[in-house]
Parts: structure tokens; sequence; C-alpha cells
């Protein structure tokens, strides 16, 4: 974890009072969409679920909070319908909003909280099942939630000390961490060795270095391994090293958008293997010719004229070949 969470309780002297009741109730039809508001006094907080296009469970959950601190003083409540495949149980819940009670610090020596947002944790739980083969890059309160969930779990991250701070926080509020694999080592050397293309990966989480082109790198190994069906959960959407790689799954017709966390986290879901390798039949690169990278307008002008008059005569050129060699012998 890299970014400091946005989370409304922002120390342990935070006072939270949360109650959560799922309903569930067999919905027949296919999914529509559920979006939920959470408004505070002054802000407004927004996590939305996307529903699946296929059969499941609809649950409403019912959720009512308090939070004060020494800096800050919002109530908010907020009543959300969700989609989802899974139920979990209560004791896994109540780990989210003890997190968010403790407010753990497992980075820089413990002298640092760099944590997922609420809506982000929530997101992994509904994520995973009890038993699940699950990975991340990084590690931190996420970790403690996919324990707490019951997956078989890898921890990627390059600092031993985090991952000790880690099983001791899970043992202290009662998790079993015993089927998490701490794995010490930086994300683009330990995924291409530990991760094939046999797609064993149920869900997984990237969260791991920020700066290009490390999520990138997450991403196709972890993507790869993962199975039809299965989830990803992508962290830190607004900064631009990450943003190709949400833009990416967001246009591909093989990955479905489940939901968007606090405005910073996404959840994808992997329909179908990607199309065999050609660029120009990716929606990612629709906007060919990206012409950025020329100096000043005139030249960029002068560049998008040439590839439309370079389209117009492969369009001609197509309805009567023999202006093909024409078409040749001028642009030489």
């Amino acid at each position: 974890m890299r970014l400091a969470a946005q989370t409304p309780c922002r120390d342990n002297a935070a006072s939270i009072n949360a109650i959560a009741h799922p309903s569930p109730s067999i919905q027949g039809s296919r999914v529509g969409r559920a979006k939920a508001m959470v408004t505070r006094r002054g802000a407004r907080h927004t996590v939305r679920y996307l529903g699946a296009n296929d059969v499941s469970c609809q649950h409403t959950e019912q959720t009512a909070a308090v939070c004060k601190t020494p800096h800050n003083d919002h109530e908010y409540a907020t009543t959300r319908t969700v989609h989802m495949t899974t139920v979990h149980p209560a004791n896994a819940l109540s780990v989210v909003k003890q997190l968010l009670v403790d407010q753990p610090s497992f980075h820089l020596s413990g002298e640092a909280h760099w944590d997922c947002t609420p809506g982000t944790l929530e997101g992994i739980l509904r994520s995973v099942r009890d038993g699940a083969s699950t990975i991340e890059t990084g590690a931190g309160a996420s970790t403690v939630v996919f324990a707490a969930a019951g997956a078989a779990h890898t921890a990627i991250s390059p600092m031993a000390n985090e991952h000790q701070r880690i099983k001791e926080y899970c043992e202290r509020i009662g998790v079993d961490h015993s089927r998490v694999n701490f794995v010490v080592g930086l994300s683009d050397d330990v995924l291409p060795a530990m991760l094939g293309r046999d797609r064993l990966l149920d869900a997984a989480f990237i969260d791991g270095a920020h700066s290009f082109p490390f999520p990138e790198v997450d991403w196709y190994y972890i993507t790869r391994a993962l199975k039809i069906g299965g989830k990803i959960l992508l962290d830190d959407i607004p900064i631009p090293a990450v943003a190709p790689v949400f833009r990416h799954m967001a246009l591909e017709p093989n990955w479905r958008l489940d939901g968007i966390f606090d405005d910073r986290a996404a959840a994808f879901t992997l329909l179908a293997p990607p199309q065999p390798e050609d660029w120009t039949n990716q929606p990612f690169n629709k906007g060919y010719p990206d012409l950025s990278f020329a100096d000043g307008l005139p030249a960029r002008l002068r560049l998008e004229a040439a590839h439309r008059v370079k389209q117009v005569r492969s369009g001609v050129a197509e309805q009567f070949p023999a202006l093909r060699r024409f078409f040749s012998s001028s642009e030489r």
C-alpha cells in the first residue's frame, strides 16, 4: 500500500458505531446497476456497485455510522443495494470495522498508515470466498481482510517487518493468517517466477509500486494467471501511472467493471481470454494516431492532415485496386 487512505476516521481515538444487516433475497432476473451514495456534512462520498449480467443474489445492507475525531465531526448514514454472488460470515465484516477503528500502522517501521479506503476493503471482502486462491502486490489492511475471508493468499512486498506487523495484528484481533504466504521481494521480480499461464487465481489486488511501469507489469503477470470469472481489484486509479490499466480494462469487451470504490479503486471481472494480438482491433488503440509527441500545434496539424490523406487513399484503393500502385508511387 502506498497512499494514505481518505477514511472518515484518522486515528485510534476515533469512535465508530456501525451496524450492518444484510438481508438476502434471490433475484431470478438479470441484475441491473446499483449505486450507493453516502453524503457527509460538507462533502460527498460515493461507492458505486455495478451489477453482473447474470443471475445472482441481491442483498440490501443498512449501515449507520458516526465518526468523531479531534479534527473532524462527520455523521453519515447510507443505504446500499449490493449485487454479489457470495455471502461472507459476519466475523469477516467485523474485521473490516475493526481495522477502521484501530487504524493500524504497518508501514515504515510502524510510523506510516498507508491503507485502502473503507469501500475498497469491503470490495475485497465481497470478491473473495473461503478457500479462494488470491494474490496482492503490496501488503497492509487488505492482507488482513484476505486472511479474514479465508483465502489461500499471497502478499508480495519488499519489507519483511511489514509482514511481521501484519501477522501480529491478525493474532491480536483473532484472525488466522496461517493461509497467507508472505513473500519478501519486488513484484516485478517475484511475479514472473511465481505465476504462469495456467489461470489458477480467483482474485487479485494490485496495490504495489505506483510509479510507471510497475502497475502495468503487475497487471500483466497477474491477469494471465487469473481464472475466467476471476476478480481484479485495482487501487489508486487516479494516479497517472495506474490510469492506463483502468482505461484498458474499462474499454475491452472481455472485462466487466463491477464497481468503483471511494473514487479511488475499481473492481473488474475477467469474462473471457484476451483476443489474439492485433493492436488495430483493441479499443484501447482506437485513438490512433496519438500525436501528443508533436512539437507544437503546426506540427500536429501537419501530421493529422497526412494521416487523413492516407486513410482516404487506403479507402479508395480498397474500392479501386488499380489505383493502389499509383498511390504507392506518389508516397515515395
